[in-house]
């Protein structure tokens, strides 16, 4: 990952200089050759970017290599191994859907957990009593700096739960997944797979969301979810996650002899060529047999009859759930967190209005949490006023101030109908934070509090944008 971590290093890097190069020429200090230092890193970064990419799907494609080579789809762990805390999560969301009505299968390790931004972890895998409905539950575990760019782009909280995905596979060679986490931005339309994006949905919901979207793609029997053996299932759902892997990245696919320079054998090469073809169905299978560890479960757990497949009406979930528009349901946590951002641009707009009142009355104190350029404004003109001895000037920063301030306030006031008022708050917010930094070499000590607040105030927003462009995008 070589070249994955000299983009992100040199995109820092390009970031810091130019910051550091600001702060030089406000200050009057010749900067020099030291422009050359951001030109740098941001043609390094124009190389290392296309190289990273193909870096991590070469990554994706060793971590299929037992499967492409050998034909292991999954290999069985020993929970004991894993750290408790980590466990835990796991076991928590496998036993909701162990209660509501599916059956463990056993903890699994496949080629999604040996790639090496994350720690080795495992998977619980579960399956409906008649074998056509697969549930797969994980929780990630990446190592520091995935962690950090998990958190950056709006991935941390999903690093706190277990992930919840269910599946299943019909006849007509399409594929059905629906997932309680968030909405990869880069995952593209694949033909033949039907993906249902539920952030935080709970485990029981989950499964009820899955039955019923299993119902309408199987339109009436026209369209059969297929039963499958485990083993089945194993290969069937590797090939599919190849499969999505594949065609989902931009570039051209690797020739024979970059594979081979990755030392993978010919039969692995054609295997990875069928691969990026949709997997056809398999042929009906007899109902999986419970296995000697299924037996062992509690009676109240695996349901007396076997044939019987797990239905809406089967399915014991506490609690109504509505069943009319499911997909139009509103992504709770990134409303919360849109609420939030909203709030903190209302305390933001009243707390500048105070300070213009408190410059304007001559008050040596004044509130971190606000914008800078009314505050300033409001001082350049009573400083105007003082020195010309004209009380138009006093009267003219105010206006300018409460101008200034009156953007903000339309945004907040209006930003719980017209969402899109949150990015020009951040946009407003970005350059008033940028004329903060101009007086920063000589504000002393006291400066700096508005300059951590600035940047609370920024990140604030910026979440908000971001759970802006998550509920607009959101997958129907």
């Amino acid at each position: 990952m070589k070249w994955t971590v000299v983009f992100f290093g040199s995109v820092g890097c390009f970031v810091i200089s130019l910051v550091l190069l600001g702060i030089l020429f406000v200050a009057g200090v010749s900067v020099g050759w030291w422009w050359l230092i951001p030109v740098g890193c941001m043609l390094l970064s124009a190389v290392a970017g296309p190289r990273g990419v193909r870096e991590q799907m070469s990554a994706i494609r060793n971590a299929f290599r037992d499967f492409l080579e050998n034909g292991v789809a999954l290999r069985p762990v020993n929970s004991a191994d894993f750290p408790p805390e980590y466990v835990e999560k796991i076991v928590q969301a496998a036993d909701e859907l162990v209660a509501a009505g599916m059956i463990r299968v056993g903890e699994f390790q496949g080629p999604e957990e040996l790639l090496k931004q994350e720690k080795q972890k495992f998977r619980c895998i579960l399956r409906s009593s008649d074998g056509t409905l697969w549930a797969e539950v994980c929780a990630m575990r990446p190592k520091f700096p995935a962690r950090c760019l998990m958190y950056l782009f709006g991935y941390g909280r999903y690093c706190r739960r277990a992930s919840v995905e269910i599946s299943s596979f019909f006849a007509d060679r399409s594929m059905m997944d629906v997932v309680n986490g968030k909405k990869i931005a880069a995952m593209r339309e694949i033909p033949g797979v039907r993906l249902e994006w539920r952030p935080g949905e709970e485990p029981r919901k989950l499964l009820w969301t899955a039955l019923e979207l299993r119902r309408k793609i199987e339109d009436g029997g026209r369209n059969p979810a297929l039963p499958l053996s485990f083993e089945t299932f194993a290969e069937t759902s590797r090939r599919w996650g190849l499969y999505l892997s594949i065609r989902n990245s931009t570039l051209p696919p690797p020739s024979d002899e970059e594979l081979r320079r990755e030392n993978f054998s010919d039969a692995a090469i054609a295997k990875f060529r069928q691969c990026r073809e949709r997997p056809a169905p398999v042929g009906p299978e007899p109902r999986p047999e419970v296995s000697p560890a299924e037996a062992a479960l509690p009676a109240e757990v695996v349901s007396g009859n076997a044939s019987e497949p797990v239905s809406p009406g089967s399915v014991t979930i506490s609690g109504e759930i509505p069943l009319s528009d499911l997909s139009a349901a509103i992504d709770e946590e990134e409303a919360g967190k849109f609420r939030r951002a909203v709030t903190n641009l209302g305390i933001m707009t009243l707390l500048s209005v105070v300070n213009v009142v408190l410059i304007v009355s001559g008050a040596e104190v004044s509130f971190p949490f606000s914008a800078f350029f009314p505050g300033l404004a409001a001082a350049v003109g009573k400083e105007l006023a003082v020195e010309t001895g004209g009380a138009f000037w006093s009267f003219f920063g105010v206006g300018v101030a409460l101008w200034s301030i009156l953007l903000y306030a339309v945004c907040w006031v209006l930003a719980k109908k017209i969402r899109c008022l949150i990015l020009v708050a951040f946009l407003l917010f970005v350059p008033d934070s940028l004329l903060l930094a101009l007086f920063v070499p000589g504000g002393g000590v006291s400066i700096w509090i508005d300059v951590v607040f600035h940047v609370w105030v920024l990140l604030s927003l910026f979440s908000g944008v971001r759970a802006w462009w998550s509920l607009r995008h959101r997958a129907p």
